[in-house]
């Protein structure tokens, strides 16, 4: 190979890399701003539906409370013997007693 042949083949090489490296840094940048502007977005719709969850689970909470308020009510309003029976051995104290 002649070194006329072998040095526009290193300037082809090196046009080619200088190239690449353009066309990467247009592709990063271009790339960087799409990610950018999507990732604005997308926090402020997560920050939203997060808002919106938690409005929806403090609701969901206080409903809750509301509920085992009255539970707790109806529980300490039942005399001895009008007491759940959860298991057999409650079953049998149960019946001794009536």
């Amino acid at each position: 190979m002649d070194p006329d042949h072998m040095r526009s083949w290193l300037m082809l090489i090196a046009t080619g890399i200088g190239l690449l490296g353009s066309i990467y840094a247009i592709f990063r940048k271009t790339l960087n701003k799409f990610f950018t502007d999507n990732f604005k977005e997308s926090t402020e719709s997560l920050n939203e539906t997060v808002h919106l969850l938690n409005e929806s689970v403090k609701k969901q909470s206080e409903m809750l409370d509301h509920d085992f308020k009255k539970i707790q009510e109806i529980d300490e309003k039942e005399s001895d013997h009008e007491k759940r029976i959860h298991t057999l051995e409650d079953w049998k104290e149960f019946t001794k007693k009536n």
